[in-house]
């Protein structure tokens, strides 16, 4: 058990550095594309906070190590799909309820799913670069985002995350109460608010 918390621990100190490295790049050149933020989402906050603790409980429960594999790999898929809707929620939610500025991630030019759909689309990826020379407003930076089909394309990426982390549950040889939390879970993360 000591290994699937090491491990946890390692991953997500290595996202928490890739989240950093990523964001150096503020809407350049090198700004990274969707996969490689998916990669940082992954290990930044799927391992800890879905894969890891599925795990986890599935070996404290005896379940064969397959099973545990299986329930970590759904874990994985449901934690990036948690944050590319809180990356959503962080730049297009209500700041009273989720707690948090709409302004920080775009101000800071934190490398999201909607900024790496931004930066393939020249209209914003102007917009984006004067954002971060300080030439626009987060608000002008925001609204071509929407106009370019950014949310809805990190929306569509979160489901369908999740609905492949359902997929693989429904394969598993579950107790019906611990399915329904599951199948709970994942209406929660792709539902949410705050």
């Amino acid at each position: 058990m000591a290994d699937v918390v090491f491990d946890a621990v390692t991953a997500s100190a290595a996202g928490e550095l890739d989240d950093v490295l990523l964001s150096l790049h503020r809407f350049g050149a090198e700004h990274p594309g969707v996969q490689d933020i998916l990669d940082m989402e992954r290990l930044k906050t799927a391992t800890y906070s879905f894969e890891a603790p599925l795990r986890a409980g599935a070996l404290l429960a005896g379940a064969p190590a397959d099973v545990a594999e299986r329930l970590a790999q759904a874990g994985a898929m449901l934690g990036v799909g948690y944050q590319v809707v809180d990356d959503v929620l962080g730049t297009f939610g209500d700041p009273g309820l989720t707690g948090k500025s709409v302004d920080a991630d775009l101000r800071s030019g934190k490398a999201t799913v909607l900024t790496a759909h931004g930066m393939g689309v020249p209209t914003v990826r102007r917009v984006l670069r004067d954002l971060a020379a300080e030439r626009t407003t987060v608000h002008h930076a925001r609204e071509a985002l929407t106009a370019s089909g950014a949310k809805d394309v990190a929306v569509e990426l979160a489901t369908d995350l999740v609905d492949r982390a359902r997929t693989t549950l429904d394969e598993l040889p579950l107790p019906a109460a611990q399915r329904d939390q599951l199948v709970a879970l994942c209406h929660h993360v792709l539902n949410r608010h705050s």
